[in-house]
């Protein structure tokens, strides 16, 4: 899965016992090895299936196209991606992108509290950025701007598992490179 990582803190002789030092949530920059296959991020779920580059082309804009797509509890129609409780669809980048712009709204209109259930994300060997939403959380849907935070890796659009999610539809307006 990869190596192991440790870090060393030097503290200056004149300081010693006068401070602490440590490390907090370090970020990650750059990792390398690309995967061919999309993590699996959650323990409960089987492992992607691909999406026939037919299908995928349904929702894709022009700039993903050729893009390879794998699924869980997803189903697609012509520009949407209706996702189940615990649905994910993971799509390959190859390169940078500046701007990727997506929209979902739940499929029952009635359904408010779905906002907290859509996670958008940046995924390259163990490295994981989240991106939230920018609109309001009470407006009847909601857009996300994801990039990638370095050469290739996958685009994920993940649905919590807890069963009373209620399904919605994601579209995947525009993608654009620097």
């Amino acid at each position: 899965m990869g190596m192991p990582l440790a870090f060393t803190v030097t503290v200056p002789d004149a300081s010693q016992g006068r401070i602490r030092a440590g490390w907090r949530s370090p970020q990650i920059y750059y990792t390398a090895d690309q995967s061919k296959r999309p993590p699996q991020l959650r323990a409960e779920s089987s492992p992607a299936g691909a999406l026939d580059p037919k299908t995928a082309a349904l929702f894709l804009p022009e700039t993903l196209r050729n893009a390879p797509v794998f699924f869980r509890n997803a189903a697609v129609e012509p520009g949407q991606i209706h996702l189940s409780a615990g649905g994910e669809i993971w799509i390959r980048l190859e390169g940078l992108f500046r701007q990727i712009k997506l929209a979902a709204q739940a499929s029952d209109p009635a359904e408010q509290s779905w906002h907290s259930r859509l996670t958008v994300v940046h995924y390259i060997n163990g490295r994981l950025e989240y991106f939230h939403p920018l609109t309001d959380p009470d407006a009847a849907s909601t857009v996300f701007e994801a990039a990638s935070t370095q050469a290739d890796g996958w685009l994920g659009l993940l649905a919590n598992s807890h069963p009373a999610t209620t399904p919605f539809v994601v579209r995947i307006e525009s993608a654009s490179r620097p």
